[in-house]
């Protein structure tokens, strides 16, 4: 029909545009969020970054890996929480005693438990990934801050040692990075060369736009004094951190070079930073200066990790060595290939290991050179007094704690290499869509000329990607859970042991160990006497050991009633002791066969929690209630 308009619908005639649910309820979305601060917003994502971090440690966290000699460490933070001794060193005299007075404040504030000592590990494990966040932030940005922080929450390496095992050894990574923290915050405090340029949002504090006298204790001075402190506690963990004080130094000094503010280095308050970290490892000096330097001259002795006679031999076997641990620790640290070319069939592992090297450089080239000095430092230095790097007889995992401080800054590498490649890919990807939509005909020109892809949609599939590359050590994580739990059942008997002598002791029913569990090494420098005395006392279970238990069993059981039942020694010994001494030690089996991996490798043995019965017929002593079973 002529002079007929065709109904439009607003949004096409230039009109309002209609708003339909959908668009209401983004807007409503849109608008909570403009209403949180950013520092609210941070917090949150450092939460749920903490949250993360938790969630992925917490499983198995008493189960894998067995109890090494980790038991000795928190029996010396016994010793403090008891007031028997109060240390200027660990049990092993060239660490701080720092983390021992840690868990003995933890000790006495919620009481003793057999968590506590791995649950204290397992947090600072995880307030590790949160501090990966804060120096990723410094370095690129929250981007590859909250990137690298997942990336280091789904570790495997860091998850199954550096948050399980209860050493001071594990929490090195944390301190490490208060060290990286506190030095990108004072090269960020240093005063600009020309005040009247200075911005606040390229890296200068407030305080910096405007000049400072020479003898001014500026926000940058007072970071590296909090640097050096924090260095010296970093020291308390092991002292083969010494390596990362090139990488320090060298940050700050390209910092001043690239500022142009070298008046820093006329200031008095610079230098007490050195002597912030001689406070701060103070204790374990003065305590070797005591004892004629026992602890370092023990360091030296410790040939399962240290080289004595350094060669250039040596040098070049430890450097590949702990180049090819990094490779495995970033990635999957539970495949050790046999030869170097198998690393090479492991795409994960190629992809980790290449955007680590291109986040290396991108960080450097952009000004930010502290994870890579961080690694080139550690690698030129430490294989020259290190060879343990998880091959040729060690613990894959367990020695991988020597260079764990290097995984948070490498994940932030991994990350910013990451985030480098969307970068590019999604310049390109619209660039390509431009020109695509330009050698279209006119006329789907004009009926196009409005569309445009929007540039969180051309993000959507490298995200993705990158989220299967955070999740996917999860995998493997569990596949070394599953297979080990079944390989190695140490602590899940010494816990259900414990466990299972709670359930049946009466309130005063002494509570018995055998000698021979003293000959069971667990071969991490524990044995299975260590491990269930230190068990039994953090779960509060009075018990002794008993050199003889034919006679001395007999004897503590003399006074007690044999009408009480409740009231009868309980003993914890193994299978291969009880059968000698049934005719001075009756004994009646209570528990299940209790096994361990190290008992007999020829013959099948275990051990058990038995209670003293007087009257028990012969046939039936060191047996359970139903008689022989097969196995007994």
């Amino acid at each position: 029909m002529v002079g007929a308009t065709t109904a439009e619908p607003k949004s096409q005639r230039g009109g309002t545009v209609e708003r339909t649910p959908a668009r209401q309820r983004r807007r409503g979305f849109r608008a909570l969020l403009s209403r949180v601060r950013p520092v609210e917003a941070e917090a949150l994502l450092i939460l749920a970054l903490f949250g993360l971090a938790m969630l992925t440690r917490w499983p198995y966290l008493l189960r894998l890996p067995h109890f090494t000699d980790e038991i000795g460490e928190i029996r010396w933070a016994l010793r403090i929480y008891n007031g028997e001794a109060f240390p200027l060193t660990a049990q092993v005299q060239y660490f701080g005693p720092l983390h021992h007075y840690l868990l003995a404040l933890c000790l006495w504030i919620f009481g003793p438990s057999m968590t506590l000592p791995r649950a204290l590990v397992c947090i600072i494990g995880a307030l590790t990934v949160a501090m990966t966040y804060l120096i990723g932030r410094e370095l690129g940005g929250w981007r590859p801050g909250a990137l690298g922080a997942a990336f280091l929450a789904t570790l495997p390496q860091h998850i199954v040692v550096n948050s399980h095992v209860a050493w001071e050894n594990s929490t090195t990574p944390f301190y490490a990075t208060l060290c990286f923290y506190t030095v990108l915050r004072a090269v960020r405090a240093l005063p600009p060369p020309r005040p009247q340029i200075a911005l606040i949002d390229g890296g200068a504090d407030e305080a910096a736009l405007s000049p400072a006298p020479p003898g001014a204790f500026t926000p940058a001075a007072r970071w590296l004094i909090l640097c050096g402190f924090c260095f010296g506690l970093l020291l308390q963990t092991h002292v083969g951190t010494i390596v990362l004080a090139p990488a320090l130094v060298g940050a700050l000094a390209f910092a001043l070079w690239r500022e142009r503010s070298w008046g820093l280095m006329r200031s008095p308050w610079l230098y007490p930073a050195p002597f912030a970290t001689i406070l701060a490892y103070s204790p374990v000096l003065i305590a070797n200066l005591l004892n004629g330097m026992v602890g370092f001259r023990r360091a030296r002795g410790r040939d399962y990790a240290f080289v004595a006679d350094p060669t250039a031999n040596t040098y070049v076997y430890n450097l590949r060595s702990l180049l090819y641990a990094l490779v495995r620790m970033i990635s999957n640290p539970f495949r050790t290939p046999e030869r170097a070319l198998h690393y090479l069939t492991s795409p994960y592992m190629l992809i980790v290991v290449a955007l680590a090297i291109l986040g290396l450089i991108v960080l450097a080239r952009r000004g930010q050179p502290l994870p890579l000095l961080a690694t080139i430092c550690t690698a030129l230095t430490m294989p020259y007094f290190n060879h343990a790097y998880g091959i040729d007889g060690d613990r894959y995992l367990l020695t991988g704690r020597y260079i764990a401080f290097l995984l948070p800054p490498l994940m932030i590498a991994v990350a910013a290499g990451a985030l480098a490649l969307v970068e590019v890919g999604t310049r390109n990807a619209e660039r390509g869509m431009r020109t695509w939509l330009t050698r279209r005909p006119r006329s789907l020109q004009e009926t196009n000329s409005a569309f445009r892809v929007p540039r969180s949609a051309l993000s959507l599939v490298p995200a993705l990607l990158i989220l299967i590359l955070v999740l996917y050590p999860i995998i493997p994580l569990r596949r070394y859970y599953t297979h080990e739990s079944r390989l190695d059942p140490d602590n899940a008997a010494f816990l259900e042991t414990v466990r299972f002598v709670n359930s049946v002791r009466g309130t005063d029913a002494p509570v018995l160990l055998g000698p021979r569990f003293v000959r069971i090494d667990l071969k991490d420098g524990a044995t299975a006497l260590d491990i269930l005395d230190i068990l039994l006392t953090l779960d509060g279970v009075p018990h002794r050991i008993v050199d003889d238990p034919g006679t001395e069993i007999a004897r503590i059981a003399e006074p007690i009633d044999p009408a009480n039942v409740a009231a009868q020694p309980i003993v914890i010994m193994m299978r291969d002791e009880c059968f000698p001494i049934r005719e001075t030690a009756p004994l009646l089996r209570l528990s299940g066969r209790l096994r361990l991996r190290e008992l007999y490798w020829d013959s099948p043995s275990y051990f058990g929690v038995y209670r003293y019965m007087r009257d028990l017929p012969p046939g039936g002593r060191c047996l359970p209630t139903g008689g022989a079973t097969p196995g007994d």
